[in-house]
């Protein structure tokens, strides 16, 4: 059900390097004068020929954004697995039935392949109006409420960090159409993007103070999808009471209401199962990478043959990267506003590193936006590298790997060794991430907004 999409398309080379230019020269923008003058203007220090740059870059990927994650799906009648799954799920539910017997019914142990229920009851819960509702019209209502969901999240991040340049904006708008895992995500009507707008509005409550609004978000998100608990260590070292409050009695709430004679099956036996791992190429977690380590035959079908031994070296690496990111974190919270942003990307970062199976590598854009501010307004070139290469690896580069496998590439070492660059990409955001942290303080100069707005 998480596998990646089977028709991944991207922008080309050539919009990718465009990309890379036009955040080259965002970044000249915000060097001092005198550095400026020393340097001899290129063509891109123009900023209407920056505008004709993005646009060539950006109007081809949002025109074809448009038509591959939202036209043709529609157009062609193909299915969106995980919709489906949802959709049955509901429909048990409101006919009485149990939502989890496909899954405990299924002969195949990898949950990637078996297609079936695997979330806590609410889900399923929320979903039952749609229920009633033909499959197809059903469908498409949540595939065009996911693509807003898609450009509410942009518009909370840029909110919560203050950005104001719209050549910036227009950046982050062809990074976030471009981005692989979202339009996998789209293809496959996946409730990530839902979760993925949720933390960024949990991105904004954090950024403007201890908001409520943003706890209930978050403790609706976890009582979903457990995905983005881990968050919650975040508001306890940030000692953000009411946020916590908020979560804390939403997700009891919303757990209490949403068939909860089904909670206990899902808690005792639906998640335990969950927790094994798979060692499928797909799974970008550290238990996976440990698992295709130790038995390499997993990485086609799947599956975890020692699950406890790896769950354990899995729990120790999560300890780990908790333990290093609270140190990063410091003693308090940030006190201006984007100090605090990449403390949330930080623990967003985090997250991905802690999970036994992460096929879900949406969540990544927030740091990954975060880190692209944070890189050009404090000229750190690595905090750059981190963002642009983890969308890279993540995006155009991880296409090329499965358009290799479509294509029946047959070199197993080759990938092999080019499945591993995902893991390694979230390695590297969460690395930038500690860098940013570790920089957070203020600014070494301020932003020419006259330059910046001519």
């Amino acid at each position: 059900m998480h596998s990646a999409p089977d028709h991944p398309c991207l922008g080309s080379d050539a919009q990718t390097g465009v990309l890379v230019a036009a955040c080259r020269d965002l970044q000249s923008e915000l060097l001092p004068r005198h550095t400026r003058s020393a340097r001899r203007p290129g063509p891109l220090a123009n900023r209407r020929f920056r505008w004709l740059c993005l646009a060539l870059a950006g109007i081809p990927l949002g025109l074809e954004h448009l038509w591959s994650t939202l036209v043709v799906p529609i157009a062609s009648g193909q299915p969106f697995t995980d919709f489906d799954v949802y959709l049955t799920a509901a429909r048990d539910l409101s006919a009485g039935r149990d939502p989890y017997t496909a899954f405990f019914k299924s002969a195949i142990p990898d949950y990637a392949f078996n297609q079936t229920y695997i979330y806590p009851p609410l889900w399923a819960w929320l979903l039952q109006p749609l229920a009633a509702l033909r499959t197809r019209p059903a469908e498409i209502l949540f595939l065009v409420f996911l693509q807003l969901c898609v450009f509410a999240f942009l518009g909370c991040v840029y909110l919560a960090i203050g950005v104001r340049d719209r050549q910036e904006l227009a950046l982050a708008g062809i990074l976030t159409v471009g981005f692989l895992p979202v339009r996998g995500d789209l293809w496959k009507d996946q409730v990530d993007l839902l979760l993925l707008l949720v933390s960024g509005l949990f991105l904004l409550a954090w950024t403007r103070g201890d908001r409520l609004w943003g706890g209930l978000a978050l403790g609706l998100s976890v009582a979903v999808k457990l995905l983005q608990a881990p968050l919650g260590l975040l508001l306890v070292w940030g000692r953000r009471w009411r946020l916590l409050a908020g979560a804390l009695a939403a997700g009891a709430l919303a757990t209490l209401v949403a068939a909860p004679w089904y909670l206990p099956e899902y808690l005792l036996r639906v998640l335990p199962a969950l927790s094994e791992g798979t060692g499928f190429r797909e799974n970008a977690a550290p238990a996976g990478v440990i698992e295709r380590l130790l038995h390499p035959e997993t990485f086609y079908r799947g599956g975890a043959p020692d699950g406890f031994a790896i769950r354990l070296l899995a729990l120790a690496i999560a300890i780990l990267v908790v333990l290093l990111t609270w140190r990063f974190l410091g003693s308090r919270p940030r006190a201006d506003r984007f100090g605090r942003a990449v403390e949330v990307a930080a623990a967003v970062a985090a997250t991905q590193l802690t999970l036994t199976v992460n096929y879900h590598l949406v969540f990544e854009l927030l740091p990954i936006l975060v880190l692209l501010r944070f890189g050009l307004q404090r000229l750190d070139t690595p905090v750059l590298v981190a963002a642009f290469g983890t969308w890279f690896l993540v995006g155009p580069f991880h296409a090329l790997f499965l358009n290799a496998i479509g294509d029946n590439f047959t070199s197993y070492l080759g990938l092999r060794l080019w499945a591993e660059t995902q893991p390694l990409a979230i390695v590297a955001l969460w690395l930038g991430c500690l860098r940013a942290l570790a920089n957070a303080e203020p600014a070494r100069h301020h932003l020419d907004q006259a330059a910046l707005h001519e």
